[in-house]
């Protein structure tokens, strides 16, 4: 952001939201087109118990990063809040774990 500039925070709520959130929704669109391509090419190739693997890893890898994401989240909440309440240490702390 340039000098000058309005903010995030700044301006009309929904296209700000939508900023935010058209990377989100991005990455998870890409990640089902992978996926159905994944078992599009192993159901024909290599069969309904190859396919039933691969679909019971895709559920297994989504639950594990969505685990991930929550943390993550979590935790920047925490650090902003400490930032904001000027305490940098405690801030430090949170981003460390």
């Amino acid at each position: 952001m340039r000098l000058g500039e309005p903010g995030i925070l700044e301006g009309p709520l929904r296209p700000a939201v939508l900023r935010l959130a058209l990377p989100a929704v991005g990455t998870t669109l890409f990640q089902v087109l992978f996926n159905i391509t994944d078992m599009f090419w192993v159901g024909r190739t290599l069969g309904p118990s190859a396919l039933a693997a691969v679909s019971l890893a895709s559920y297994s890898v989504w639950v594990l990063v969505s685990v991930g994401e929550l943390v993550g989240v979590g935790l920047t909440a925490v650090a902003a809040r400490r930032h904001g309440e000027r305490d940098p240490a405690a801030a430090a702390r949170a981003t460390s774990r």
